[in-house]
């Protein structure tokens, strides 16, 4: 049997044995490594090895750009801002 995912599609930390629920006590980075398109999806590597997931669509000016002008980014704020300098665009990181 496989292993049981949040909804977010991350294995699930109880299935993966962790003793807890409480997700405020599990130390984690979510500060951006890398970020990439797929589909429909932005995604955002984290420093900690997780993976983020969200709708191009949340971002209009990136929904509306080129392929060109959205691999036109840089990390900036420590790893918690993408910046599209072209576009004029930022998305930052959720912060704990």
């Amino acid at each position: 049997m496989g292993r049981r995912r949040a909804s977010c599609g991350c294995p699930s930390l109880l299935a993966m044995g962790h003793p807890t629920n409480d997700f405020r006590t599990i130390p984690y980075d979510a500060r951006a490594r890398t970020i990439q398109f797929e589909g429909p999806w932005l995604v955002v590597q984290c420093q900690d090895g997780r993976e983020l997931r969200v709708p191009v669509a949340w971002f209009p000016r990136l929904a509306q750009a080129s392929a060109e002008d959205r691999q036109q980014w840089t990390i900036t704020g420590d790893g918690w801002v993408v910046h599209w300098p072209v576009l004029d665009e930022d998305s930052h990181e959720p912060r704990a």
